[in-house]
């Protein structure tokens, strides 16, 4: 009896231990543990067999250009093929830097204050260009090997969040004429040409703008 009480002990331990464990997920931003049924990350994302992420639209496909993880709040870039992108780029004549390091916000965008690579980031705060990098911090990463100069231009790129485009925004399209009141000036012209010979006919004075009388 005293055996079987220790197994029963032993065993509802085991299963104690292994309900509080974090689950160790594996993924693409890099590996990390979390505890089972939370997610770090949007519900938007999803791993590639190749072991890439990419960002699911509401839509259908995937997105591109600018990307904000409602979740963890961090920017990301996604490429013409809808992959993600890492390094510095420039946008609208400002730099850039996405992580390279793989500590699971792998090519987040770097914001001011972040450690990378031994250089504390000094950018834009500003929510118009928040990440635009500094002339010093631009320097800096220079010197530690970092591409900063020939980099690409992403100028223009669409920004997606919830698994919606929110910008640019759809063009206005052009408004259309009047057509009624086309027709009616359209009438009235003709109307002038057979009666009076048009604004400048014969029975206008000179061209003047006088209409003359009918009996004159």
């Amino acid at each position: 009896m005293r055996i079987r009480l220790n197994r029963l002990i032993l065993t509802t331990g085991a299963l104690l231990c292994l309900t509080a464990a974090p689950i160790a997920q594996t993924n693409p931003l890099g590996t990390m543990e979390v505890q089972a049924a939370e997610l770090p990350y949007s519900i938007y994302w999803e791993t590639q067999a190749d072991g890439n992420w990419k960002y699911k639209l509401n839509t259908g496909g995937y997105a591109s250009g600018w990307i904000q993880d409602e979740v963890d709040k961090n920017w990301y870039y996604m490429d013409e093929s809808a992959t993600m992108q890492s390094g510095v780029y420039k946008s609208n004549g400002k730099y850039y830097l996405l992580s390279e390091l793989h500590d699971g916000h792998y090519g987040h965008m770097v914001k001011n204050g972040e450690v990378y690579q031994g250089i504390t980031i000094s950018a834009s705060t500003n929510a118009d260009d928040e990440g635009a990098l500094t002339d010093s911090t631009l320097s800096a990463l220079r010197n530690a090997g970092v591409n900063v100069d020939n980099v690409p231009d992403i100028s223009g790129s669409q920004h997606v969040k919830d698994g919606e485009i929110t910008s640019p925004s759809p063009a206005p399209q052009p408004s259309q004429p009047d057509q009624s009141s086309h027709s009616a000036q359209a009438h009235a012209d003709a109307f002038m040409d057979k009666w009076f010979g048009g604004p400048n006919g014969p029975l206008d004075k000179g061209g003047t703008g006088a209409k003359g009388h009918l009996y004159n």
